[in-house]
């Protein structure tokens, strides 16, 4: 289940404007909605929910601060590397200079997915 893990992490409630998966990253629509990021560099946040939900939900995000999300080990994931969205909305490691990252890893992954803890904190590398 995707989390925050902080008291001081800031969600905010957005409507989904299709399927978003548990633990995924989002984007945010020209409309003010949310959809799964698809891998852009372009991600605002964590959906924190435990179960996937539908078009014109209302439905919680991590928009900065710790929180647990959906990653895909396949580049190693490491404690303080760069993450970013996959075409999936899963969290992997974004290395190349000039890219806008979502935030840090703040636990490993070292292959397969799973959920880690990282810090969402926008930012170009």
């Amino acid at each position: 289940m995707s989390q925050a893990t902080s008291a001081n992490s800031v969600v905010k409630t957005f409507v989904a404007s299709g399927i978003v998966h548990a633990g995924h990253i989002v984007e945010l629509d020209a409309g003010g909605t949310v959809s799964e990021n698809n891998g852009a560099n372009t991600g605002i946040g964590v959906y924190l929910g435990d179960a996937d939900c539908a078009a014109n939900d209302h439905i919680e995000v991590c928009i900065l601060g710790p929180c647990k999300v959906w990653a895909d080990g396949a580049g190693a994931i490491v404690p303080g590397a760069y993450v970013a969205s996959d075409g999936n909305g899963h969290a992997v490691v974004e290395a190349n200079a000039g890219d806008r990252v979502l935030g840090v890893a703040l636990e490993a992954l070292a292959a397969g997915t799973a959920y880690i803890e990282i810090l969402v904190c926008h930012h170009t590398i």
